[in-house]
This record gives C-alpha cells, structure tokens and sequence, in this order.
C-alpha cells in the first residue's frame, strides 16, 4: 500500500496512496481518513532549509499522523495499526491482494 523509493537527495521518500473525496476532506493512507481538509493540504508550501514540499497547514497534518501531542517526544509511541485497518477498511477491501482489516498491531 506504500511505497519506499531509495533516498532522493539525500532523503528518504515513501509514498502513500492519497485522495481527496467530493467534499474536499482528505484521505492519506494510513493515517488521514477524512479528518483534514484540501486547504490543509494544498497549495503546497516549501521548507525554506530542504526545498521540499510541505503541507499549507504542516501542524494539522502532523497530528493527524502522530496524535495532538505530537511537539512531546514519546519513546514509547507507536502507529495505531488497528485503527488505520478500521478507518481505511472500505479502500483497503478494492485492493488487490489486501487482507482484511486485522487486530493485531503489524508494523
């Protein structure tokens, strides 16, 4: 479902299937279903330090990935795979090859 292209600049890029739907809402596989709107995603701005591109509103998007305390370091936190496999259930079922949504935390 993602895509991991070898380093670009001396960047890491992974890709993510990413839509957005008829009322403007945002859909980034696995961790936005919905939850963002177009405007916090477009235009895209650019990092000043890296040239790449960043999201119109980068904090929104941030914590929609990492959770609204995404400023605190947390050694301890981890992507919430159950809820991604709920979220997403209905687009993970027309993908070739994709089982269904399951429990258990696989990262």
């Amino acid at each position: 479902m993602t895509l991991k292209l070898q380093k670009i600049g001396g960047f890491g890029v992974d890709l993510f299937p990413a839509w957005i739907d008829a009322e403007d809402r945002l859909f980034l596989y696995p961790h936005t279903a919905g939850t963002l709107l177009r405007s916090q995603l477009l235009p895209l701005g650019q990092d000043a330090l890296t040239g790449l591109g960043l999201p119109s509103d980068p904090t929104a998007m941030l914590a929609s990935n990492y959770g609204k305390d995404w400023r605190i370091p947390d050694e301890g936190w981890s992507f919430d795979w159950p809820r991604a496999r709920r979220e997403f259930a209905a687009f993970l079922a027309l993908m070739p090859g994709a089982s269904a949504p399951k429990t258990e935390v696989q990262e």
